[in-house]
C-alpha cells in the first residue's frame, strides 16, 4: 500500500512539473506576441511543447498498469 502511495505522489509530482513547464511556455509565447507582435510566435511555442506532452503520455501509456489512483 505504501508503495502506491510512493508512486502515486511520484506520478503526480511529474504531471504537476509538466504543467507548469507548458504553462511557462504558453506565457512566454503570449508575453511575446503581445510585446513585439510576432503572431506566429505562439504556435511556434505551441510546437515546442508537443514532443514534451508526447513523451509524458508514451510514459503514462507504459505504466497505464500500476493501479495508481
Amino acid at each position: 500500500m505504501a508503495l502506491n502511495l510512493t508512486y502515486c505522489l511520484a506520478a503526480d509530482a511529474v504531471q504537476s512539473a509538466t504543467c507548469a513547464y507548458i504553462a511557462l511556455v504558453t506565457l512566454a509565447g503570449l508575453a511575446v506576441n503581445a510585446a513585439i507582435h510576432i503572431a506566429w510566435f505562439d504556435s511556434i511555442t505551441a510546437l515546442v511543447v508537443v514532443p514534451i506532452l508526447i513523451n509524458e503520455g508514451w510514459s503514462a501509456w507504459k505504466d497505464r498498469g500500476s493501479g495508481c489512483c
